[in-house]
């Protein structure tokens, strides 16, 4: 008998493995996926990822003042903006905080959060459009001012309103030096300022208040922001310096050489050592002297959205920006969530948030009105739910070809994780979808193709997955 050996040769497979590790890469920010590393997202919303692995990011729980949920209680009548008025008083001692409520028509109230039953009371004011406000120490008392661009200027003292002869209609305001500057509605170029250590002296003179005309090319003015010694007016389309120390006559203006697009008055936002906006060619930060282009892995979640009534605010170390972003071809209600310190970020979705408010009590929290003011909720970090519903998570991982630019099997993904989940991997366009959980953290998909990507879904409120571990089989004669 003849043996032959080798009558076919079957080759070899090389096997390898690829570990996500870090999720707090983020989304990746070039378009080109080919050049992006295999640990960036494609997407991510819900997932809290600034300690790497993927958590809980915020969530909605029902605002309640004393156990007790706020509420108009006003048929037909509903919340559509807030305004704490953090009120210190001197004779009495103590923290004697205001609530204020712009109203579905138009209407304002106020609550005194300091009483054990605090109620809504009906103030007599109304505005036509939505209002601004600043607070200030007028000779040692605690006030709030109020206008709109609709509505002339208004003082609240904890107690009750009136109206200030002669002021302007206004649509942002800040204080500094001891004076109010404020911009008018948001077509004018003009930039308005108080006497000094009298905010509710607008009468015209070289000794008294005045106001200061932009006629150039950046356009109209929309926000006013006090920050590191001088008063910066956002614009249409720029940043003017004021440089506003004592008297008038030593007033001094410069325009920055910013281009950043068309921004949004309301998004800027001073978050301590710069301050943050949105415009229509994305995100950016500011120093007082530059624009720095951020987080441009959402360029195209912005593209051709109009974000006029985008928002912002500074709470907790963390930009928080109420925006609209077109997530799978739709435009959806978002709130961005920009940690400062670790430089991650993540968007909350499917939550319906139309306004937000910093309450600055003894505890600094941000409160939203839901769903036109269905209902008002506090926005908790790491909650993860929709009141008691979990929200949805999800990670989807970019389509690579893992480095490995030849038809090759994948045949197992391992993670660890400490709740149920969802795997999604997709073949080539086409996706499989495995469940995982704590004791079940190892899936064999089998699969063969050239491109793939991974994603991870969890429907709990308090996930914590991290350092999922691909491997792959393949030929090494088809790498050539």
């Amino acid at each position: 008998m003849i043996i032959y050996k080798n009558a076919l040769d079957v080759p070899s497979m090389s096997k390898t493995k690829v570990t996500l590790g870090n999720f707090s890469g983020g989304i990746g920010s070039s378009d080109d996926e080919s050049v992006k590393k295999v640990s960036d997202a494609k997407y991510i919303a819900n997932f809290d990822i600034a300690d790497g692995a993927l958590k809980a990011g915020a969530g909605l729980i029902e605002y309640k003042l004393n156990g007790k949920p706020i509420s108009l209680n006003i048929e037909n009548l509903y919340a559509k903006k807030f305004f704490y008025f953090k009120n210190y008083d001197v004779e009495s001692g103590e923290d004697k905080d205001v609530l204020l409520c712009y109203s579905s028509n138009g209407t304002m109230y106020f609550c005194n959060l300091y009483e054990s039953e605090p109620n809504f009371i009906e103030t007599g004011i109304w505005f036509k459009s939505t209002p601004t406000a600043v607070t200030y120490n007028n000779g040692g008392d605690n006030v709030i001012l109020l206008s709109s661009q609709s509505d002339p200027l208004c003082v609240f003292d904890g107690k009750g309103f009136k109206y200030v002869d002669g002021a302007p209609k206004f649509n942002s305001m800040c204080v500094h030096n001891e004076r109010v500057f404020a911009t008018e509605d948001k077509k004018s170029t003009s930039l308005w300022f108080s006497d000094d250590f009298n905010p509710l002296n607008w009468y015209i003179s070289i000794d008294e208040a005045g106001f200061i005309d932009f006629p150039d090319e950046r356009g109209p003015l929309l926000k006013v922001i006090s920050f590191l010694d001088y008063v910066y007016i956002f614009r249409e389309y720029g940043i003017t310096r004021l440089s506003a120390y004592g008297n008038q006559e030593d007033f001094s203006v410069s325009n920055l050489h910013c281009k950043v697009g068309k921004i949004y008055g309301e998004s800027v936002t001073d978050c301590g050592n710069y301050i943050y906006f949105l415009s229509s060619n994305g995100i950016y930060k500011f120093n007082g002297v530059d624009a720095v282009k951020i987080l441009d892995c959402y360029d195209t979640f912005l593209e051709g959205v109009d974000n006029s009534d985008a928002s912002g605010l500074y709470c907790n170390g963390k930009f928080w920006l109420k925006l609209k972003m077109k997530i799978d071809k739709k435009e959806q209600n978002v709130l961005l969530v920009y940690n400062l310190h670790s430089g991650t970020s993540y968007i909350m979705k499917d939550c319906k948030i139309t306004s937000i408010c910093l309450f600055d009590g003894k505890n600094k929290e941000i409160v939203a009105i839901y769903d036109k003011g269905v209902k008002v909720a506090s926005v908790i970090d790491g909650y993860g739910k929709l009141f008691d519903k979990p929200l949805k998570k999800v990670w989807q991982g970019i389509e690579s070809d893992f480095s490995l630019p030849c038809e090759k099997i994948l045949y197992k993904i391992t993670l660890n994780l400490e709740d149920d989940a969802e795997v999604i991997v997709s073949c080539d366009g086409i996706k499989h979808y495995y469940k995982v959980n704590s004791t079940k953290n190892c899936i064999t998909p089998k699969l063969k193709g050239k491109n793939f990507s991974v994603s991870i879904v969890s429907y709990n409120n308090n996930p914590r997955i991290y350092k999922p571990i691909i491997y792959f089989k393949y030929l090494k004669e088809n790498l050539w």
